[in-house]
């Protein structure tokens, strides 16, 4: 009797059990998405949305939406086909209790998918999605913002402004910090030049060669960088092309401004067959001096060519490819200033990468994909006093290397990345610069996880950095001892979202950042000519460290999305050069002294754009950063409360025409030395229009800056004393493509 008592509750127990598991295995969750045209921004209707190994799938309405159910924590590929378009796919893990709304953009069969607009993406996270609406720049919105540098490119996106001395070495600010707590990458590789020490520096990335453009916050930084307060900027190019495809496509395309007559152009070709792919592409630019309400600026001209070649071995396990990239530039620092040349300084700059890439995919339920990555980099600057005359050389060879691995390994919801770099950096100088030869060597070894729990979308990461700093001679100097320095610094970011309703959401960042000092603000003892600076470091500073607290209110629903951020950022031994007011009399230059200070940055960041009816757009976009040193007094360099919004309306077959304002309010509070500056309002305004021609699709724009030539100077302008900003500015650009 009891054993047929323990046979029962041994079947019953089974068939539980298996009805449990059956259960679990047939749970599902709704997944919603709309589809859009890449190019025109207009909805794709009649598109297939398939499940790889599924059932026949469902088709997009009118609208391009299309809901399909999806199995609960099973990696299942969603694939996405229309006869017009360039097939797309993505992997995910669905979760219970977690519908997803995608936004997919599709290529047109018309247009390159390496050259072009924009590549599709898809949102596994609120935090993907809101870093693809506020952090990403790509498609016609970029290209209708083209200017010559990046800086100018990228202005009036939330958060940024621009460091200048002269258009040439401009570089972006973001809430009011720069230099390199500002990363700059390529295709995911960091950007070896010198556009971080000195504002005299230009970056040696050209935008018209660009695909797209992310700014990277939050706990995605530490992939790249230990300054979680700062941000990534990450221009992608796809030198070593990551996709197969078969046939031969090209991209050629121009740009002019009236400013400076700048005229810029370039093109790029890909030839696929079988596994191979290459691509070869090259630019060019030139501009005068800048014309402003106040006069010409003297020496401001600017002269670039770039040129690339790649090819991968593209197959369905990865790829495997190699890159040679090449930028060679001219360009003037203005004169005419306290410290200053009269005449203004020439500076020359020249820069090649050799890069080589693999990536191997996993068919493993806990490891996925492996990249590695290799570059070797030469930078070499000039300047000249005078066209014999070099008063100061820079020479750098730099050696980067990462390894990431995509896994599954601790069981999250959604895949993790971890990973190592190590970079090594010879840094060697002459002229009349008494940096001594130096080199840097950096290990770090980092991790970033998402995941998703009832409504709650987490990510986290952490960094630690081991770096080594030594001069080629230890001495005693006037500013200490030259001597080996070497830093362990750690950083962490965290951030969380939780849904309040289906359309409103709010999260919060915590991170906690370290930057090490550079070889310049350790050794530097001498003048620096075309800074107009002579320059002092510190060989006893300390690594700086600080802590941040993001709280934000996000908003999206139908024609109308809206993003609120307010941040604190509280700085331990925050490394700034700063204006003593003393003068080195053997050669008349202003002392800039290099010391680690306590800090504290706040403020806001706001942006919506609203479609109160189809076709037609508001956009506003709204930045306020505000900085002191914890003793008193204000940092400088700290950018103004700026405002910038717009109106455009689409007519036609795909015409956009818009005009937008950017305010920027007077900034009062300053350093020492430093001097205000008045707020202003300019008008700008632009046409662009989409076309295609047979196998050919393109657009042309054309625009006008300052529209009514208002006087105005940026705060952050090293030569606002002399001349204002440019004036009215005609724009035009024009991009062709053929596939």
């Amino acid at each position: 009797m009891q054993l047929q008592y323990l046979k029962s509750l041994l079947f019953f127990m089974v068939v539980a059990n298996a009805a449990s598991l059956f259960s679990q295995k047939n749970e599902t969750v709704l997944v919603h998405g709309k589809v859009y045209d890449s190019y025109t921004r207009e909805v794709v209707s009649a598109a297939t949305v398939s499940v790889s190994g599924g059932s026949a799938g469902v088709i997009t309405d009118e609208r391009g939406e299309f809901s399909l159910m999806l199995p609960v924590n099973e990696r299942v590929t969603v694939n996405l086909t229309h006869i017009g378009y360039y097939p797309y796919s993505f992997t995910h893990i669905p979760q219970k209790n977690a519908p997803m709304d995608l936004v997919i953009y599709f290529i047109p069969k018309d247009l390159n998918l390496e050259a072009v607009l924009i590549t599709g993406n898809h949102f596994h996270s609120k935090f993907e999605e809101i870093s693809n609406l506020a952090g990403v720049v790509e498609g016609v919105d970029l290209q209708k913002n083209l200017g010559l540098t990046l800086a100018a490119t990228l202005k009036n996106e939330t958060g940024l402004a621009i460091r200048s001395m002269g258009p040439a070495p401009a570089r972006p600010v973001i809430r009011g910090l720069g230099g390199d707590r500002i990363l700059f990458t390529e295709d995911g590789a960091k950007t070896a030049d010198l556009s971080s020490t000195s504002p005299d520096h230009a970056l040696t990335i050209e935008p018209f060669s660009i695909t797209r453009a992310d700014i990277i916050r939050g706990p995605r930084v530490l992939l790249f960088s230990p300054v979680t307060l700062g941000g990534v900027v990450n221009v992608v190019r796809h030198d070593i092309p990551v996709e197969n495809f078969s046939g031969i496509s090209a991209g050629a395309g121009s740009y002019y401004e009236s400013a400076n007559n700048g005229f810029l152009y370039g093109g790029r070709t890909e030839l696929g067959t079988g596994p191979l792919v290459v691509q070869a592409g090259f630019t060019s630019r030139s501009s005068t001096n800048l014309r402003t309400p106040g006069g010409t600026l003297k020496n401001s001209f600017s002269s670039i060519t770039g040129f690339s070649v790649g090819g991968s071995w593209v197959t369905e396990p990865g790829f495997m490819g190699y890159s040679y990239r090449s930028i060679d530039m001219e360009y003037g620092i203005p004169g005419g200033f306290v410290g200053s040349h009269p005449n203004g300084v020439r500076i020359s700059v020249f820069r090649n990468v050799y890069s080589a890439k693999g990536s191997l995919n996993f068919d493993s339920g806990l490891l996925h994909n492996l990249t590695l990555h290799y570059s070797r980099s030469f930078y070499r600057h000039k300047e000249y006093e005078r066209n014999d005359l070099i008063g100061a050389e820079f020479r750098i060879v730099d050696h980067y290397a990462y390894l990431n691995l995509e896994h599954h390994i601790f069981g999250f919801n959604e895949d993790g990345v971890i990973g190592l770099s190590g970079q090594l950096r010879d840094f060697e100088v002459g002229g009349f610069v008494f940096t001594p030869y130096s080199t840097s060597k950096n290990l770090a070894l980092y991790f970033w996880q998402p995941f998703n729990y009832n409504g709650l979308s987490f990510e986290f990461s952490g960094r630690v950095n081991g770096d080594v700093i030594t001069p080629r001679t230890t001495k005693k100097a006037d500013i200490g001892i030259i001597r080996e320095r070497d830093f362990i610094t750690w950083s962490f970011s965290a951030s969380m979202i939780y849904g309040l309703s289906e359309s409103l959401f709010a999260g919060t960042n915590l991170s906690r950042s370290s930057r090490v000092p550079t070889i310049e603000e350790l050794f530097s003892e001498g003048p620096h000519l075309a800074a107009y600076s002579y320059e002092t470091g510190n060989p006893d500073l300390e690594s700086e460290s600080g802590l941040g607290y993001e709280l934000f209110i996000y908003w999206r629903s139908k024609g109308l999305y809206a993003l609120l951020n307010a941040y604190y950022y509280s700085l331990d031994g925050f490394i700034l050069p700063r204006n003593t007011g003393r003068t080195n009399y053997q050669t008349f230059l202003p002392i800039y002294a290099t010391s680690g200070e306590d800090a504290n940055l706040t403020g806001f960041e706001f942006e919506t754009e609203v479609e109160p009816f189809s076709g037609f757009t508001l956009s506003s976009r709204i930045s306020y950063t505000s900085g002191s040193f914890a003793a008193g007094g204000a940092l400088p360099q700290i950018p103004p409360l700026k405002l910038v919004f717009g109106a455009n309306y689409r007519f036609g077959s795909g015409a956009t025409i818009e005009l937008s304002t950017e305010t920027a309010m007077a900034q009062e509070r300053t350093d020492s030395f430093e001097s205000p500056t008045a707020g202003y309002t300019i008008v700008n305004s632009g046409i662009y229009q989409p076309f295609t021609l047979g196998r050919f699709t393109g657009l042309l724009s054309a625009g006008v800056d300052n529209l009514f030539d208002i006087e105005y100077r940026n705060h952050l302008s090293r030569v606002k004393s002399i001349m204002p900003e440019a004036g009215r500015n005609f724009r035009t650009t024009l991009r062709i493509y053929f596939h």
